[in-house]
């Protein structure tokens, strides 16, 4: 199973570490309730128990998220790292929810701006579709009851288009 949380999840994950970091709320209860929450796939959620498995030994969030390379990048690691056991240990993981939520706005963001091109697309081959099933054999018809030589482009398409149509129907 792959160990990747998604950004939003890393998101939820940094910003309830700087609440509970605020709170006095040991970091191990708040990464199980996480990793119990039914939002997130089982890979994040086994990711998640991982991390509170690591947390449970006693040790610090930067050392249990060295654990997880695959899911942790060493720059957030270091930077948790050197915000533990400071005064500014929440507002490092504040920092990086708020890096994480606007990582995953973008991506959201970047899924919805390839939409349009792609249903773009759907819609012209669809288009393509139904002309070569429908509309360019009765051009053919028409043309052969004229008894009027066709140009090799044109033969060309129509012959395409029949293809397509035998294909099709």
């Amino acid at each position: 199973m792959s160990q990747v949380l998604l950004p939003s999840t890393k998101a939820a994950l940094f910003g309830l570490l700087a609440a509970a970091e605020r709170r006095g709320v040991p970091p191990k209860e708040v990464v199980e309730i996480l990793a119990q929450d039914d939002r997130f796939g089982a890979g994040e959620c086994a990711v998640l128990a991982t991390l509170a498995s690591a947390l449970g030994q006693g040790v610090f969030v930067s050392a249990a998220m060295l654990k997880l390379p695959d899911c942790f990048s060493p720059e957030t690691v270091q930077l948790i790292e050197a915000g533990e056991g400071t005064e500014s240990s929440g507002q490092v993981l504040s920092a990086l929810a708020e890096d994480y939520r606007h990582l995953a706005a973008s991506q959201r963001s970047l899924r919805l701006a390839l939409l349009w091109p792609l249903s773009l697309v759907v819609i012209i081959l669809a288009a393509l579709l139904v002309l070569s099933i429908y509309v360019l054999p009765a051009f053919r018809e028409a043309y052969v009851s004229f008894g009027s030589e066709l140009p090799q482009p044109t033969e060309f398409v129509l012959d395409v288009a029949d293809q397509i149509g035998r294909a099709h129907v």
